[in-house]
């Protein structure tokens, strides 16, 4: 098990425990790969939102101007092999 260093504990309930950052190596992988597919994506709203995996289930957190937006995040890292749900939890927020 690797410690992610550059997160900090959750506050946010995962079914019924927090998450912790201790997390196992597989769950590190599929973390950077979500967060790489929304870095490359030709979205480049998509780039900021933040992810965390919590027993299969990965959590969308962040801001996007449009509503299509928060669906494509959602797609991109539902395809992802390790992935078993996704919580969208992105706000769609008018462009400033």
């Amino acid at each position: 098990m690797l410690l992610l260093e550059n997160r900090k504990p959750s506050t946010q309930s995962c079914a019924t425990e927090p998450c912790v950052t201790v997390m196992p190596q597989t769950d590190i992988g599929t973390l950077a790969k979500a967060q790489s597919e929304l870095r490359r994506s030709s979205y480049r709203e998509l780039g900021g939102l933040q992810c965390e995996l919590c027993e299969g289930t990965l959590i969308l957190r962040g801001s996007v101007p449009r509503f299509f937006l928060k669906q494509m995040a959602q797609v991109l890292v539902g395809r992802l092999p390790d992935v078993l749900n996704v919580d969208n939890q992105i706000h769609v927020a008018a462009p400033r």
